[in-house]
């Protein structure tokens, strides 16, 4: 009995070393196929380089379509200018239906990106050193509405803080520096995309198969 017990743990580990896992994909929280045409409005810049909302809004774009290849875009123009064609002041349930009957889209994508004034902090080491650090912070907004009745299909959002470099002063000299501007920006701006818009790419998890 001893030896058949031994035995069946035996084919228990045996068993259980030859499983084996798959790959299994999930499709997004948000899926688009169902959406015909979307609108998407330039993203606004409330604080900053208005040309950082153009931009913002190409990355989204790229973004989603590499997510759901095939999904219909139509870029509309500026919040400003899409309110003025249909006679609106704010974008309210009302404002997203004239959208869909004027351009004929299902749903209207609108966001804004904020890229702050760099800040500084003075850290002191003892009685001989000044570490003088630089930092952003950044955010970006984003909301899906369907134009049949003006209903919130989707949001969200992201936000953070960059150090963008730091120097120090000692007795020893002067030491550090500032990073590249144009790839801090690429950087951020590709960190707030991805975080936004994860909600339109599919997951995946591995799942045992015996």
């Amino acid at each position: 009995m001893r030896i058949l017990g031994i035995l069946g743990v035996l084919g228990a580990v045996f068993a259980g070393g030859c499983a084996h896992y798959a790959t299994v994909e999930h499709p997004p929280v948000v899926e688009l196929r169902s959406i015909e045409t979307v609108g998407v409005l330039k993203f606004e810049v409330p604080e900053g380089d208005p040309e950082i909302g153009e931009d913002a809004t190409h990355r989204f774009i790229a973004t989603v379509q590499r997510a759901q290849p095939g999904t219909r875009v139509l870029e509309l123009g500026t919040k400003r200018e899409v309110l003025a064609q249909i006679g609106a002041r704010t974008l309210d349930p009302a404002a997203f239906q004239a959208i869909g009957k004027m351009r004929g889209v299902d749903a209207v994508l609108s966001g804004s990106v904020e890229v702050k004034s760099p800040r500084t902090g003075v850290n002191i080491a003892g009685l001989t050193a000044v570490r003088t650090t630089v930092k952003v912070d950044a955010s970006m907004k984003a909301a899906l509405h369907e134009t049949g009745r003006g209903a919130m299909l989707w949001t969200n959002g992201a936000s953070g803080t960059w150090n963008l470099g730091s120097v120090t002063a000692s007795e020893r000299g002067v030491g550090g520096g500032m990073a590249d501007p144009v790839r801090k920006h690429a950087e951020i701006m590709a960190e707030l995309v991805r975080v936004t818009t994860e909600d339109f790419r599919p997951t995946f998890s591995r799942r045992r198969v015996d």
